[in-house]
């Protein structure tokens, strides 16, 4: 017999070794330039046309109340190394149903890039959402915003609200840091006309880490639909202080067809989950190469969790589970039994599907 525990608990220090069979990353290149700003390249932006001539002029410049016409990124590519980028005002988008299509997109070394006070950047979520994301239904933008900053580079203090479908994708981030970002798609939480009585927006991953390395994401809030973080092919990630409301919970995507697929010293530390599906998870794919090792859960909060506080499964399926695996599974870990028991409540269940060879290493304390 189990007993009920409270509703909220933490979990102190969880140690997370995957492994799958994968190899390592890529690397990029960043363009230079010496040009200087003149009259007619002017640094503080309020239209879209002086974007571009602003980027390979100035140093530090303001993008205020720009409004991006339809099929029209708002492209930060070509920056300077070093240059300091500041949205102020509301930045908004026309309507571009193409799901290939990045409303932002963000490149450099060495870069700051921020939000001015009372600063919001408008994704135009409504005008797109119908309950099924990327999905299907109506074509939207994939990836709200793409970032592939490095060396020591910074991006704080965005407000993010009302994005299409997937949120940040920080791909190839190299040595930099993320912090003070508000994701906030909870008006997508409510059904809409388009939506069969599902909630409108869908897909709405919060961050999306891949093939990134040395990279800190601190001090951030999301409210959405889907993983809050998700990491993937990447390798010495820090995510702390973060609060996730109505997602998928904090998460680990391992494994992919060919090389590049490994994930390794993942650290998940002070930070609440609530209101969501799922409170942590570790997903890969049934026929993946790769692995994922050293993932630490360590002062994790999670509150009315709906379906799994723990979901560890190696037969992953966008959608649901293949229910196969190869041949039984290997874990280690006494704490095991205690979890179970703690965390018992009718839907209260850690799921493990793994194959032969795979190594799940809990080590647990401080749960109450």
């Amino acid at each position: 017999m189990f007993l009920s525990p409270p509703k909220i608990f933490t979990l102190s220090f969880i140690t997370l070794s995957f492994l799958l069979l994968l190899p390592p990353t890529a690397s990029q290149s960043l363009p230079n330039s010496t040009s200087t700003p003149t009259p007619s390249t002017p640094c503080f932006c309020t239209t879209y046309p002086q974007i571009a001539p602003a980027i390979s002029a100035c140093p530090s410049l303001t993008l205020h109340n720009i409004h991006a016409p339809a099929h029209s990124v708002i492209a930060l590519t070509s920056l300077l190394p070093g240059t300091d980028i500041t949205f102020s005002g509301t930045t908004t988008f026309g309507y571009t149903p193409d799901s290939q299509f990045r409303p932002i997109e963000i490149s450099g070394s060495g870069v700051s890039v921020r939000g001015a006070a009372g600063s919001v950047i408008d994704g135009g979520g409504e005008m797109y959402w119908d309950g099924e994301g990327s999905n299907g239904g109506l074509a939207k933008p994939g990836q709200f915003m793409k970032v592939q900053i490095t060396n020591h580079s910074t991006m704080s203090d965005l407000y993010i609200r009302n994005y299409p479908s997937h949120g940040i994708n920080l791909a190839g981030v190299k040595d930099s840091t993320i912090q003070n970002i508000i994701l906030n798609n909870s008006l997508g939480d409510a059904p809409n006309n388009r939506s069969n009585g599902l909630s409108a927006a869908h897909n709405s991953d919060g961050f999306n880490i891949g093939n990134s390395a040395n990279l800190v994401l601190r001090d951030s809030k999301v409210w959405n639909q889907d993983d809050c973080v998700v990491i993937s092919d990447s390798s010495n990630v820090t995510v702390s202080g973060m609060f996730c409301s109505g997602s998928h919970g904090l998460s680990i995507a391992g494994g992919g067809s060919g090389t590049g697929h490994d994930t390794s010293n993942i650290a998940f530390k002070d930070s609440v989950v609530t209101n969501s599906t799922n409170g942590l998870r570790i997903k890969t794919d049934f026929n993946a190469t790769g692995s994922v090792t050293n993932v630490t859960f360590d002062g994790i909060t999670l509150e009315d969790i709906k379906t799994y506080g723990i979901d560890i499964q190696q037969d992953y399926l966008n959608g649901g589970r293949r229910a196969r695996r190869r041949m039984g599974f290997w874990l280690r870990a006494l704490g095991l039994g205690i979890l179970v028991a703690g965390l018992w409540r009718g839907r209260w269940i850690i799921m493990y599907f793994v194959e032969m060879g795979a190594v799940v290493t809990l080590s647990l304390r401080g749960l109450v």
